[in-house]
């Protein structure tokens, strides 16, 4: 699911609703389920007087919900998505809780197993920053103290807000994959070309709308330098 200034949400919902105590994930989201439902009912109360964080947490939920980005997202959904739903979707992976267990809660139906995930190396590491994106080295073992070449050679987009510099190592966090998501094709200083691929680090379980978007990305034609 795309992000869509979710994190302003998240803010004000945590504002707007009790902290939960952590216990079994099902347990949790039940409580962040009763919470959201609690919620989205005095939304669409007209007479009830709602606090400045109520009334904020509201037009946040309804404006992502008719959003867009999110009716696309419906459509992969078994059934109508709520405002609750979408509370519970954003706030309970805040939490920490995987988006399977989330959707079997919810039957939704969105989750799927992502089926290209792909174990290339287990750590890379960046030798080249570019503007929005850096060409990093695999690594054949996994310490982060030293690398041992591959001479196998990625691209991986630049994520916002994060700081890139050479001998930088990426790796996948827990519960993510690498997948492939197309080609890059640069020239040499001897006029060849060069043609490596386009890595990303997605989570193992993953929404139908994402598993599109990733199968897009593959198909569309190579980036070129």
């Amino acid at each position: 699911m795309k992000r869509l200034s979710l994190l302003l949400f998240v803010l004000i919902l945590s504002a707007a609703c009790s902290s939960v105590i952590k216990k079994d994930n099902r347990h949790n989201l039940q409580l962040i389920y009763n919470q959201s439902q609690k919620m989205a009912n005095l939304c669409g109360d007209e007479n009830k007087r709602l606090s400045k964080e109520q009334k904020a947490w509201c037009e946040k939920g309804i404006e992502l919900l008719n959003s867009e980005s999110f009716a696309e997202f419906s459509k992969y959904s078994k059934r109508e998505i709520t405002l609750a739903d979408v509370t519970t979707l954003i706030w309970a992976q805040q939490k920490g809780i995987s988006l399977k267990e989330i959707d079997d809660f919810l039957e939704l139906g969105i989750s799927v197993s992502n089926p290209y995930c792909e174990e290339f190396f287990p750590v890379y590491q960046v030798f080249q920053v570019l503007d929005d994106s850096v060409l990093a080295e695999g690594c054949r073992n996994s310490d982060m103290e030293s690398c041992d070449y591959s001479e196998s050679y990625f691209l991986f987009p630049r994520e916002k807000g994060k700081l890139y510099y050479e001998g930088l190592y990426l790796f996948p966090a827990e519960g993510e994959c690498s997948v492939s998501a197309g080609t890059y094709t640069y020239t040499l200083k001897d006029n060849t070309k060069n043609t490596i691929p386009v890595l990303m680090f997605v989570s193992k379980d993953i929404d139908r709308m994402q598993l599109n978007n990733i199968k897009q990305m593959r198909e569309s034609s190579s980036v070129q330098n």
